[in-house]
């Protein structure tokens, strides 16, 4: 597919499926929050990096390839399956390439975070929430762009999931 005309309007569609997190670089995990002990802690801040490297890597693959990514990790409370996003393919450049880089020592438990639920209400998803800064940088056949900003990613069943919306 081709870079669209204007580059912001790629990024503002990109940046419409996920608000991520600020500063860049890997620094060491924070201290462990009282309700978990400092091994969980850390084998939890792996699951969200490998989460979030696997991401990144993905897009190498090709947008499809990211698409796939963001559907099988994304929280089951979601229930978005590859073909949720097609509303935003027709708006992507392929090659795209979305890179996300955790500040490690911003991820923090986020116990009282709720997402609205396909009745409406507000409630907690399952799993171990954190919140965490960083940057998402954009690049392909287009000016790169990068941005910081926060996100949240849970660790679930053993394995780091994240927040995307899945339809447009």
């Amino acid at each position: 597919m081709a870079a669209p005309a204007k580059p912001r309007a790629l990024v503002g569609v990109v940046l419409g499926l996920i608000v991520l997190a600020t500063a860049c670089g890997r620094s060491e995990p924070g201290e462990a929050p009282a309700d978990l002990g400092a091994q969980q802690y850390e084998a939890d801040v792996d699951l969200i990096l490998q989460l979030w490297e696997g991401f990144s890597d993905s897009w190498v693959g090709g947008v499809e390839a990211g698409y796939a990514f963001m559907a099988s990790h994304n929280h089951p409370m979601l229930e978005c399956v590859a073909s949720d996003f097609d509303s935003h393919r027709s708006q992507v450049p392929d090659p795209l390439y979305w890179e996300i880089a955790l500040d490690v020592a911003s991820i923090e438990r986020h116990n009282s975070w709720v997402l609205r639920s396909s009745t409406g209400a507000l409630v907690p998803p399952e799993g171990r929430i954190y919140r965490h800064r960083g940057t998402a940088k954009f690049s392909g056949d287009f000016p790169t762009e990068t941005r910081q900003n926060e996100a949240h990613s849970a660790v679930l069943d053993g394995r780091g999931v994240f927040f995307f919306p899945c339809s447009g």
